[in-house]
């Protein structure tokens, strides 16, 4: 009869932070954004040209998350130089659509005022600006010095290279 093992040993690929990485890209940073190119074409509805050359910009953003997904799933030498090409284009991007949103929707009447959503302009902003810009930079930030420090990715791309 063979030895008892911890069933972690059985699994050779097991790659535990990535794996969520992984997830992550697949669930949230895909939903998020195209929630935010919906939103602002609608803010660029009225003029075609610039609504037109933002979902052309969407495009290759959607195309480097597959190919950062991909590369990630079956890692591969440059999966951590990938990784953090996406995170920085990720940030830049969705910086780029909280800042079109939220400042087209400064002057909306039915937001702010009193009896509204929000009493103040300085409300709105501390919630709809300063909380979504965080939530960008500490993920983001966060994922990136994961894959600058862990020594798991690290050992990772040694076993690759070494193949």
């Amino acid at each position: 009869m063979e030895e008892a093992r911890k069933p972690f040993e059985y699994d050779d690929d097991k790659r535990g932070a990535l794996l969520f990485f992984i997830v992550m890209l697949i669930t949230v940073d895909i939903l998020i954004p195209a929630i935010f190119i919906v939103h602002v074409c609608n803010v660029f509805k009225q003029i075609p040209a610039i609504n037109l050359g933002f979902k052309v910009i969407c495009i290759p953003y959607f195309l480097f998350l597959v190919f950062t997904v991909v590369t990630c799933y079956k890692p591969r030498k440059n999966f951590i130089t990938v990784s953090k090409n996406y995170l920085i284009t990720r940030t830049v991007f969705m910086v780029c659509c909280i800042i079109i949103l939220c400042f087209s929707n400064i002057s909306d009447k039915d937001i702010i005022g009193f009896g509204k959503q929000y009493s103040s302009t300085a409300e709105y902003i501390c919630w709809e600006v300063l909380f979504r810009l965080a939530y960008v930079f500490i993920t983001g930030g966060g994922w990136y010095l994961y894959f600058l420090k862990s020594k798991r990715c690290k050992e990772l791309t040694l076993e690759i290279t070494n193949k």
